[in-house]
């Protein structure tokens, strides 16, 4: 079965939760993809990717060794890896822009990445903290960023129940982009899908205290995996409800347009996971650079 859905957002909804206002910088295009559906073709050897979500803040002086963690992860599963930096409002001190100087001014706060924070309760156990495939582990999904490779192995080591590929399509001429999501089932399963698709910059160079570093605080800093804004909603589009079947598949269309003074295309990507709403554990991720 094939399902396109065109997800356009209301932009207002994000101009009241807080200080720190998305809106601006969110503006879906009236009529969702322009862009014809592509052509999906199956992977014949499709791979287990998972969802490593890092809830940090640029005024976390800990925090950079959870984002070494995170570049272990990509080199060690090369592939496999889908990170998400999350700076959320509950923070407070870590993440809270500072007004009167020029050091740590930028406000990489999102209400999206509030929201997370909120459900899973990260900022609550404190930083560096984080989420691997939102899976539970002792009954808690928020683990340390010392036992995200340990989790990570584990949740590798099975092989993958579903698959996902990416076609961004960004227009350089209207800053537009247009983003294709394909999933398809790989076994029989039973539950609440959800289909979420985010958008997230690396290279981003700003401010960030080290502990580690001298003088802790690091002019040049190379952020990486920073969570931009929703494509589809906070908690996405619904799939399924109930069975799905083997080689069934679901396309899913989202467009946004860029603000080019907040986000740069060329070190944007596109990421998209699928997760069981009764659990909220991810069953399959993906990213996809927009500009190769």
């Amino acid at each position: 079965m094939k399902k396109l859905i065109i997800a356009t957002f209301i932009s207002v909804i994000f101009m009241t939760s807080c200080d720190y206002v998305d809106a601006p910088y969110i503006q879906m295009g009236a009529n969702g993809c322009t862009i014809t559906e592509p052509t999906f073709t199956p992977r014949t050897n499709p791979v287990r990717k998972i969802l490593v979500e890092d809830m940090t803040g640029h005024r976390c002086g800990n925090c950079p060794r959870a984002a070494e963690k995170m570049l272990d992860l990509y080199s060690n599963y090369p592939g496999q890896i889908v990170g998400v930096s999350l700076h959320s409002e509950l923070s407070g001190y870590f993440t809270a822009p500072l007004a009167d100087t020029g050091k740590f001014s930028y406000d990489f706060r999102t209400a999206l990445a509030k929201a997370i924070d909120q459900k899973f309760g990260v900022s609550a156990v404190g930083l560096p903290n984080g989420l691997v495939n939102r899976k539970k582990v002792s009954g808690n999904p928020v683990i340390s960023h010392t036992q995200w490779a340990n989790e990570a192995s584990q949740i590798l080591a099975a092989p993958p129940d579903m698959d996902i590929q990416i076609k961004p399509f960004f227009n350089a001429s209207d800053s537009s982009l247009c983003a294709y999501v394909y999933v398809e089932c790989l076994n029989n399963l039973s539950g609440s899908f959800k289909l979420a698709c985010y958008l997230v910059e690396d290279e981003f160079i700003n401010w960030q205290k080290d502990y580690a570093y001298p003088g802790e605080n690091i002019q040049f800093y190379h952020h990486e995996h920073v969570l931009r804004a929703p494509l589809s909603t906070t908690w996405g589009t619904l799939l399924a409800d109930g069975q799905v079947n083997t080689g069934q598949t679901f396309v899913n269309g989202y467009s946004i347009t860029f603000d080019l003074a907040r986000w740069n295309p060329d070190h944007c990507k596109v990421i998209a996971f699928v997760y069981n709403e009764n659990t909220d554990e991810v069953i399959q991720a993906e990213e996809q650079k927009i500009i190769p």
